[in-house]
């Protein structure tokens, strides 16, 4: 028997000889730590003791806290302050129904393996900063009466909370954490059937530090009223089946997405991930890929975008009510984009292509196909105002090629562009604004009764879509 106490900083156990030389039974190597029975033993006798203390022990494959260290024991209670820091779980982790009647402290902890919560009770503090979660994590049922903080965790695969019990006075905060993705692997953090303490919860810098591909935030069957969204990328969040038209989305940004008006490109702003989920169940021709794809992001009864577009409506809401009127109307703008996609998705299921051009052309597509173009959806005064200036233009031509012009007494005036302009532009402005009165023109024929009602339909419906647009983005309450 040696002398010689582990080497790990506050850990007086003798060294775990003739294995290590340097480190106790508790803190050696999975490799140096000998007979798996010799640190079971020692394990069952730290419990037994009521020393929570387990700081920086490296647990090998096989050990599961519960009563005799068998998955089939009883629950086991932590009486004390709980100090996980820094251990490392080779194996699987199982902590079911393990009852911490005292602070819990996981910082740091690293699982290899699976780690299990299931119905585990935290009575007080329950921290699991910087933890690195390498293999699928499971908090089913979990109670959580005090504050829970997840600051910073590496997540390589999955990590599921379902039907958590948050304590009235229980704080929940999800930051900054830390996706370890490699290759084309996914990583999903699924909260499922869970109600949110309102003003208590906290999802802050997530997926902003670094490009993140293949990761996912699943709400599904959650109250999110009230629950604070901060700095985030919330292209990384899917609300679908939750209740989030309430919660508070702060600072953050959503995806955008390349698209086109005619041949004209444009940024459409505030993607989300379900319109993602619809367009990638697009490429699956395996209908099994379709299945676990529907199944791994909770979206069997998801197919197609007028799905889409009531979320994109929820989501206008809850900006709305929080006042970022800028970034709720491209909300609205996608929700309309949506409406009109799935009328497009519709008429085109007609196997005739005669039909399909003429549901376009004399449907409500057509309607809003061009509210779109014009107007935005009546979100973008500035197309308008583009239009606007396009179309003035147009019949500025139009007057020319037609021969209006001015006729004043003396000699007959030959038409030219700026009287055919100022003809144009007296049609949506009072005359007593420009040089000339409406009697001063004299149509030389049909067109030139025509073409001046279509100017002045034209341009007072321009704008008008600018007056929308200014009022939807300037409004204050």
């Amino acid at each position: 028997m040696t002398d010689k106490t582990c080497a790990y900083e506050g850990c007086h156990e003798p060294v775990n000889s003739p294995h290590d030389d340097e480190y106790c039974i508790f803190h050696a190597p999975v490799e140096k730590k000998g007979e798996y029975s010799n640190f079971h033993n020692k394990i069952m006798d730290k419990q037994s003791r009521g020393d929570c203390n387990y700081k920086g022990f490296i647990f090998p494959k096989g050990f599961v806290f519960r009563e005799g260290g068998r998955k089939d024991g009883g629950k086991i209670s932590f009486l004390k302050f709980a100090d996980f820091k820094d251990a490392e779980f080779y194996g699987d982790a199982y902590f079911s129904k393990a009852q911490f009647a005292e602070d819990a402290d996981f910082t740091n902890a690293r699982f290899f393996g699976c780690s299990y919560f299931n119905k585990t009770k935290f009575s007080k503090y329950a921290d699991f900063s910087k933890a690195q979660f390498l293999g699928s994590a499971y908090f089913d049922r979990t109670c959580f009466d005090d504050r829970v903080l997840y600051e910073s965790l590496k997540i390589k695969k999955l990590i599921e909370f379902t039907n958590i019990s948050l304590a009235e006075k229980a704080r929940f905060y999800f930051n900054n954490p830390d996706f370890a993705l490699k290759g084309n692997e996914c990583v999903r953090v699924v909260f499922d059937v869970v109600k949110f303490n309102p003003f208590a919860v906290y999802f802050e810098n997530i997926g902003l530090a670094s490009k993140v591909d293949n990761v996912c935030l699943i709400f599904r069957y959650c109250q999110l009223k009230d629950v604070y969204f901060t700095n985030n990328n919330m292209f990384l969040f899917s609300f679908y089946k939750s209740s989030y038209d309430e919660a508070m989305f702060i600072s953050s940004k959503w995806g955008a997405e390349k698209d086109r008006i005619l041949i004209f490109p444009y940024l459409r702003k505030n993607v989300i991930m379900e319109e993602k989920f619809l367009g990638d169940l697009s490429k699956y021709s395996d209908n099994d890929k379709a299945k676990k794809f529907r199944e791994d992001y909770e979206i069997e009864d998801f197919s197609s975008h007028k799905d889409i577009a009531a979320l994109y409506r929820r989501m206008k809401t809850a900006l709305d009510n929080t006042k970022d009127y800028q970034q709720a109307s491209w909300f609205y703008f996608n929700e309309f984009e949506m409406k009109r996609k799935a009328m497009e998705e519709e008429i085109e299921s007609d196997p005739s292509k005669i039909r399909q051009v003429f549901n376009k052309l004399f449907s409500k597509y057509i309607l809003y196909f061009l509210y779109k173009v014009l107007a935005g959806y009546g979100e973008k005064p500035m197309w308008s105002f583009y239009w606007l200036g396009f179309f003035l233009g147009v019949f500025t031509l139009l007057n020319y090629l037609i021969g209006v012009h001015p006729v004043i007494n003396g000699p007959d005036i030959s038409p030219n562009l700026w009287d055919s302009f100022i003809f144009a532009l007296y049609r949506i402005l009072p005359t007593n604004y420009i040089p000339y009165t409406r009697n001063f023109y004299v149509p030389p024929n049909f067109w030139g009764l025509l073409v001046p009602f279509l100017n002045t339909l034209v341009l007072i419906i321009m704008i008008a879509f600018i007056g929308i647009g200014l009022k939807r983005h300037f409004r204050r309450f």
